[in-house]
């Protein structure tokens, strides 16, 4: 197997139709960067068979009636964002682990069938935004200036 580019872990009491909601909407969004399961990003319950401690890893946490989260001081050593998702913002303190409280939470809306909004975070802890993409390009020569500028017109 080879080592993905980023990676998706999906903690707490996720149903089974979240999962793969989840799954899709996320392989949605990143088909429009060219990037492949499996080849180039991961989605897995818990922290899989093929976790890469250096790659990239956002974790989304689904809350409920006594969810715990056992991996937690792991991901912070690992300084992995965790997206805590509740049923309503007022359930924070039945639905998450203490170890989550002081994060934002968000609620999950009925509208939200296929679950864009917590999609887009792991987008943006992924820094895979359309406004979070930047590229550098090094130019040190006074006569490559014009060529620097048509390169920067052309990308823009």
């Amino acid at each position: 197997m080879t080592t993905p580019l980023y990676q998706c872990l999906i903690f707490g009491q996720a149903t089974q139709q979240q999962i793969s909601t989840l799954k899709n909407t996320i392989s949605t969004a990143m088909t429009h960067f060219g990037l492949l399961a499996e080849i180039h990003y991961t989605v897995t319950q818990g922290y899989g068979d093929g976790f890469v401690e250096v790659v990239p890893t956002v974790a989304v946490f689904f809350g409920g009636s006594e969810a715990r989260l056992e991996e937690h001081s792991n991901l912070m050593r690992l300084n992995i964002p965790i997206i805590p998702i509740v049923t309503d913002v007022a359930n924070v303190n039945k639905e998450l682990p203490e170890c989550l409280w002081p994060l934002n939470a968000l609620a999950l809306t009925s509208e939200d069938t296929e679950l864009i909004k917590p999609t887009n975070l792991v987008l943006q802890c992924l820094g895979l935004l359309p406004t979070q993409r930047r590229v550098f390009i090094s130019y040190r020569r006074t006569e490559s200036r014009d060529v620097a500028v048509q390169l920067f017109e052309a990308l823009w």
